[in-house]
């Protein structure tokens, strides 16, 4: 005579569909863009899913908004949460977020998606290169050192805009100016 042993309840997991978003470019007068949709699934298991909380998060988290969600806290084996995304941004630039959603998931508790745009009605120039790269100038050495990049954040500066240089000895560099131009100025 042996002893009934039941197998333990499969635990409920979080699937997301839509993976990461790319909004693409959006013109600033334009308003928002159209919404794309992530669904959050319970594709396993016989237990239900807590869903804790679902937010945006990142630098950029407010130039994202969630334009509609569907709300469930609770899903049961197979259901799911649906939520559509829009961009809608107020600056120039590339804007990342990411929709983080925080679950009792088992091996993933916490569940992120990328969220990317670039705000325009700006120029743009991107220069790439795959080269050596630099260390970081310093704007302090001889007379004449440097000058090439103080010249180009001063007329970054001059146009009302934004230079990033991003760069790694031995992977290259990247040289990115973004604008908005103006009809009085430059």
């Amino acid at each position: 005579r042996g002893l009934a042993v039941e197998p333990p309840a499969n635990p409920g997991e979080l699937d997301v569909s839509g993976g990461a978003l790319d909004f693409g470019t959006q013109e600033i007068a334009d308003g928002p863009t159209s919404a794309q949709t992530v669904t959050l699934l319970n594709s396993h298991g016989s237990q239900s899913l807590q869903l804790y909380d679902v937010y945006l998060a990142g630098a950029d988290a407010g130039e994202f908004g969630i334009a509609s969600d569907t709300g469930q806290t609770t899903l049961g084996p197979g259901a799911s949460r649906t939520l559509q995304l829009h961009f809608d941004p107020s600056t120039i630039d590339n804007k990342q977020a990411e929709l983080v959603v925080l679950s009792n998931d088992e091996d993933e508790d916490t569940v992120r998606v990328m969220l990317s745009c670039r705000g325009a009605d700006t120029y743009a120039l991107l220069i790439e290169d795959d080269g050596v790269g630099f260390e970081h100038a310093s704007k302090q050495g001889r007379p004449g050192e440097h000058i090439g990049l103080s010249i180009m954040e001063e007329r970054a500066r001059r146009l009302g805009g934004k230079l990033r240089i991003e760069r790694e000895v031995g992977e290259g560099t990247r040289v990115e100016l973004s604008y908005h131009p103006h009809a009085d100025g430059p």
